[in-house]
């Protein structure tokens, strides 16, 4: 079975160079870390991967904590895209597009 194609937002990636701007290199470096077992299957629980579904539409919203922060991310599972959106510290946050 083919893998899925994690796209990154840029308002992600603006988050995470925010971060290493204040100082959190290892906060950082612990979400990049995280990010490619997102490929094999973004939504299934597993060691390492503590996803939590939040919400059906079109796509799953999910919920990934790594360390103190969230990180939220959509999943098509037609598409078989993973669409990681935003970083949080704690609470429920979505931007919306």
């Amino acid at each position: 079975m083919e893998g899925f194609l994690v796209v990154i937002d840029p308002g992600f990636d603006r988050e995470l160079k925010q971060l290493q701007r204040a100082g959190h290199q290892d906060t950082v470096d612990q979400i990049l870390a995280v990010l490619p077992r997102l490929v094999e299957d973004p939504v299934t629980r597993r060691p390492g991967l503590d996803a939590r579904t939040m919400g059906v539409f079109r796509r799953e919203k999910l919920r990934l904590k790594v360390g103190d922060l969230y990180i939220f991310y959509e999943v098509d599972r037609e598409e078989r895209t993973a669409i990681v959106t935003t970083v949080s510290r704690g609470g429920q946050r979505w931007r919306r597009s």
